[in-house]
C-alpha cells in the first residue's frame, strides 16, 4: 500500500466523492456521508475537518481503503513535526484520537499503515504539552489494541527503551491476549526495550516493565526465565518472576 502523506493529503480528499466504492465499507450510510463530507473539507481546513472526522468514525462510519488513506493523510498533517508550532494542541490531540478511531473503525482499512502510525504516535509521547501526550497514550493504547496481537508487538518492540511508560503498558495490553506461540516469537524482540526501559529513572517506567514482565511470565511460564539474562542483579531481584 502506498505510504500516506505520500500520495494522499487534504486536496485529494477532496476530490473523492461519495460514489467512489472505495471510500466507504458497510458502516451506517448517514455516518457513511457524514465522512465523506469532512473528508471534502479537509482541503480548506484540515483542522475543522479533524472534529467532523472523529464524529462520523465513532457514529458507526466503516471506511473503504482510499478513505482510510485520507484520514491517515490529514492526521499525519496536523502531527508532523514542522506543523506543531502552527498547530493547536486540540488539533494534534484531535488527530492522534482520529488515528485511534480509524483503527477501531475499520481495522482491516488502518492494518497496512499501522506501522506508520505508531511511531507518529510515539513521537507525542515526548513532546513539552502533557495533555498530548496523555492524548497520545490513549491513542496509542486504541490503535494497538485494534491491531492484531503479533502486529502490535512488532510495531512496539523498538519504542519500548526510549518512549516511556506508554509503549510499554500498551504492550502489558497486547501481550495478555497473546497466544504463547506467538509471544514466544516475539520475546526476543520485545526484550532488549523491556531491559532498557528498566534502567529508566521513572518508576513508573519500571513499574511498566514489571507488569508487563508478570503478563509475559503468565503466558510462558518458566520458558521465560532464560530470556531475562540481560537483567542486572538489582533488576533480577525488583521484578517479581520467580527464578
Amino acid at each position: 500500500a502506498a505510504s500516506p502523506g505520500a500520495d494522499w493529503g487534504p486536496a485529494s480528499a477532496a476530490k473523492t466523492t461519495r460514489a467512489d466504492d472505495a471510500l466507504v465499507g458497510a458502516g451506517s450510510a448517514d455516518a457513511d456521508y457524514a465522512l465523506a463530507e469532512a473528508l471534502s473539507l479537509s482541503a480548506r481546513d484540515p483542522s475543522r475537518a479533524l472534529p467532523g472526522i472523529r464524529a462520523a468514525l465513532r457514529d458507526g462510519a466503516s471506511p473503504g481503503a482510499n478513505a482510510a488513506g485520507q484520514v491517515l493523510a490529514i492526521a499525519f498533517e496536523a502531527l508532523a513535526p514542522g506543523a506543531r508550532e502552527g498547530t493547536s494542541s486540540q488539533t494534534r490531540s484531535c488527530a492522534l484520537f482520529a488515528l485511534r478511531d480509524l483503527a477501531e473503525a475499520s481495522p482491516r482499512a488502518f492494518a497496512p499503515h499501522a506501522a506508520v502510525a505508531v511511531p507518529r504516535i510515539v513521537d507525542h509521547l515526548r513532546g513539552d504539552d502533557a495533555q498530548t501526550a496523555m492524548d497520545a497514550a490513549d491513542a496509542l493504547d486504541g490503535v494497538c489494541a485494534a491491531c492484531a496481537p503479533a502486529d502490535a508487538l512488532k510495531f512496539l518492540a523498538p519504542h519500548l527503551g526510549d518512549g516511556g511508560a506508554a509503549p510499554v503498558r500498551s504492550l502489558c495490553a497486547v501481550v495478555s491476549r497473546t497466544t504463547p506461540d506467538e509471544l514466544m516469537r516475539r520475546t526476543p524482540d520485545v526484550i532488549p526495550g523491556l531491559v532498557e526501559a528498566f534502567n529508566s529513572p521513572s518508576a513508573d517506567v519500571r513499574k511498566a516493565v514489571v507488569d508487563a514482565l508478570v503478563a509475559a511470565y503468565d503466558g510462558l511460564g518458566d520458558w521465560l526465565l532464560p530470556q531475562l539474562g540481560a537483567l542486572t542483579p538489582a533488576q533480577q531481584k525488583e521484578q517479581p518472576v520467580p527464578q
